[in-house]
């Protein structure tokens, strides 16, 4: 189930708030947080991704902090494969167990393999692991 949206504003590269204030996780992947190296890289990049578009959220998940868990395109192109491509974003492996993952999994690698955005960095720190310190 979807639903059409338009961005408020983005909180960070993988949370935003649309149509009034609803708040959307993007769902599969996990984005550096705001003041850990390439959060405001991956923020400024969904907010610039999604400046002015329609929007389509992909309602995967409800619950958790009252918040949407979805996969959001801008047209055709989804923001969630977008931010992973451009390595800004690790693909959430604890979460990700739909077929659109593998896809991500590969633009991931690809990310990897060219040192892009984050994997630049050799001691690039998962948010999850962020979060934990």
């Amino acid at each position: 189930m979807g639903f059409k949206a338009e961005m408020d504003r983005v909180k960070d590269g993988d949370t935003m708030a649309v149509n009034e204030r609803r708040s959307v996780r993007l769902w599969g992947i996990d984005a550096p947080e705001k003041k850990q190296a390439y959060g405001p890289e991956a923020r400024d990049f969904a907010e610039a991704f999604l400046a002015g578009k329609k929007l389509r959220v992909l309602d995967v998940e409800s619950g958790g902090f009252g918040r949407v868990g979805g996969i959001v395109y801008a047209g055709s192109d989804c923001l969630n494969a977008a931010l992973v491509r451009a390595g800004l974003a690790w693909v959430y492996e604890e979460y990700c167990d739909l077929p659109v993952c593998d896809e991500w999994r590969a633009l991931q690698e690809s990310a990897r393999a060219g040192r892009v955005g984050l994997w630049a960095d050799d001691e690039a720190v998962p948010p999850w692991e962020f979060r934990r310190k």
